[in-house]
C-alpha cells in the first residue's frame, strides 16, 4: 500500500561512523549500538592515496589496502572481520583478485570483496572503502549524485571504517564526498 514501517532505532555501527549516514539521509536515527572501542581508538580512518588509474583500476589504492590488512591483524582483527568495497566493478574485482591471491591472504573469503552493491544488507566489524578516482578527469559523479551508495558503503562498518582514496579529489569533488572526508 506504499506505508512503510520506518525503522528509527539503530543498532549496527558505532555512533560516529552511523553519524555521517543520519546526517546526509537525514534519518533521525536514534543510535542504541553499544560503545565498543577499536583496537585503533578510533572507528573513522582516512587514509591518503595519490593514486593512478591503470586499465580503469587504481593500482596504488591497491597495494595500500594490501598493507593496511597486515595492520589491522597486528590489531586483533581477522580476515573474517574485515570487508573491502568499492563503487566500481572493474576496481571491485582487482581488488579481490590481489588480496585472495596466493601471495598475499589465499583465506580471504571472496565474498568480502566486492562492490557497495553486493555489500547491502551485509556488515563487517572493519569496511575499507576504495574510491579508486583520483584525477580532475574521474567521474566523482557516479558517486556524488545519490546518497544511497556513501550510506550504504559506510554503514556496512560496525566498529571501524577505512576510507581509501586520493583525499584532496573527494574533497575537492563536493557533496557526499566532501562531507565524507570531513567527517572522518
Amino acid at each position: 500500500t506504499g506505508n512503510g514501517i520506518p525503522l528509527m532505532e539503530h543498532y549496527r555501527c558505532q555512533p560516529s561512523i552511523i553519524e555521517y549516514c543520519n546526517n546526509i539521509a537525514r534519518y533521525r536515527l536514534e543510535v542504541k549500538t553499544k560503545l565498543r572501542a577499536s583496537p585503533l581508538k578510533t572507528n573513522l580512518i582516512a587514509h591518503h592515496v595519490e593514486g593512478n588509474i591503470e586499465g580503469k583500476v587504481n593500482k596504488q589504492e591497491v597495494i595500500a589496502i594490501r598493507e593496511l590488512i597486515p595492520r589491522l591483524l597486528n590489531q586483533g582483527y581477522s580476515l573474517e572481520d574485515i570487508g573491502v568495497i568499492s563503487p566500481f566493478k572493474v576496481h571491485a574485482d582487482a581488488l579481490r583478485e590481489d588480496l585472495c591471491s596466493r601471495r598475499n591472504f589465499p583465506e580471504f573469503h571472496k565474498d568480502d570483496i566486492g562492490t557497495i552493491h553486493t555489500f547491502q544488507g551485509s556488515q563487517k566489524r572493519v569496511i575499507i572503502l576504495s574510491t579508486k578516482v583520483c584525477r580532475p578527469q574521474d567521474n566523482f559523479n557516479f558517486i556524488n549524485r545519490k546518497l544511497n551508495l556513501l550510506n550504504v558503503a559506510v554503514s556496512r562498518a560496525e566498529e571501524l571504517f577505512i576510507l581509501v582514496g586520493n583525499l584532496y579529489r573527494l574533497e575537492k569533488a563536493g557533496g557526499y564526498t566532501e562531507r565524507l572526508v570531513k567527517h572522518i
